[in-house]
């Protein structure tokens, strides 16, 4: 289990901006002779994420302090709120905040792997 996300900052991420990418988890071989051959790589997906998430200037100064202070610049796993359900995640990426008429827009990326 990672660390849990704050109830004080944002329980679902954007829609918009939102995505999941599976990465490549197969091997392929060219044979001398043939149709190329694969297998799975490993047993375990990896998924990247992309996500945001809609802040206030003190759900902002929360994520900062969380981000840096807890999970240590996003060293340590945090149980973020995905659209596909609540997983354990390294954030993978520095966040990125952009300020709207009100609000803060903050996105990032992360992962997480499914078996």
């Amino acid at each position: 289990m990672g660390v849990a996300w704050p109830v004080s900052l944002p329980q679902s991420p954007r829609n918009a901006g939102y995505g999941e990418q599976y990465q490549d988890n197969a091997i392929r071989e060219t044979m001398a002779v043939g149709p190329f051959k694969s297998r799975r790589r490993s047993s375990i997906d990896v998924v990247d994420v992309s996500l945001s998430f809609v802040m206030t200037d003190a759900q902002l100064a929360t994520f900062q302090t969380f981000f840096e202070d807890t999970l240590f610049a996003g060293t340590v796993a945090v149980d973020l709120p995905l659209a596909s359900g609540t997983q354990e995640c390294l954030i993978t990426s520095p966040p990125a905040y952009a300020r709207t008429e009100q609000y803060w827009a903050v996105s990032f990326s992360a992962q997480f792997t499914r078996a």
